[in-house]
């Protein structure tokens, strides 16, 4: 399942419980495409639980690197997710040097926002 807020111009995106392609494909990417529409920069959290089913989180971190990375109109990403996934996703997420990447865990989710805000 994906839960999807947006303020502004911050995307806040939760993924938990069942993920799939279609997931992905009918619900992030219009909101994410209708923001870049809206404002010239857009910053986006990924918050991502452990309890992960249908897409594992590897294939869900590939295709999310894989249809953002050519946007230009990505300022930063906040990646929000327990201590134990931490380490070995924010090493797949080194977009490219232009998208200022940062990760959280999920109790500092106010961190991650405050970051975004500063950006």
């Amino acid at each position: 399942m994906i839960e999807i807020h947006h303020k502004n111009n911050t995307l806040i995106t939760q993924v938990h419980g069942t993920f799939t392609k279609e997931h992905f494909n009918n619900a992030f990417i219009p909101i994410f495409e209708s923001m870049l529409q809206e404002f010239p920069e857009v910053n986006i959290v990924l918050k991502l639980n452990n309890e992960l089913t249908g897409w594992t989180l590897l294939t869900l971190l590939k295709q999310f690197k894989q249809y953002i990375a050519p946007y230009n109109g990505i300022n930063r990403l906040a990646i929000v997710s327990d201590s134990r996934l931490l380490r070995w996703k924010f090493s797949l997420f080194q977009l490219r040097s232009c998208v200022s990447t940062e990760r959280f865990l999920n109790k500092d989710i106010e961190k991650a926002k405050a970051w975004l805000a500063i950006g």
